[in-house]
């Protein structure tokens, strides 16, 4: 295996298990929801309107589903990065072993997103 595509994928699914927290993707601090007041909002009696259409797909959802996070563009970057990784031929078990070193995490966690990302993105 190329070190450099190890430490490539290492730095890349570091970003996806740890996310940015309580940032946004542009690294300013997360808008602080207002306080919940007793008050109800005035009823409307215009037709509901729909939702904008999501920017994820319905395989990213899955994948977010199984790996929630308080990013999920960083967690959704470190699973395109897994599937990279994949056909770059660096095998499962070395990625598990990558994500477990860099995040921190258990190996069971580890393994859930590997397998997330293999079954949710990678087929794309």
């Amino acid at each position: 295996m190329n070190a450099k595509a190890l430490v490539a994928l290492a730095v890349l699914v570091l970003t996806a298990v740890v996310g940015c927290g309580t940032t946004t993707t542009a690294g300013r601090p997360a808008p602080v929801e207002p306080a919940a007041t007793a008050t109800s909002p005035p009823a409307t009696t215009a037709p509901p309107t729909t939702a904008a259409p999501s920017k994820y797909t319905p395989a990213e959802w899955a994948f977010l589903a199984a790996y929630p996070t308080m990013n999920p563009d960083a967690a959704l970057h470190g699973g395109y990065a897994i599937c990279t990784s994949l056909k770059a031929g660096i095998t499962q078990p070395q990625i598990i072993e990558s994500i477990r070193g860099m995040a921190g995490i258990d190996l069971e966690s580890a393994k859930k997103v590997v397998f997330a990302a293999t079954t949710c993105l990678c087929p794309r």
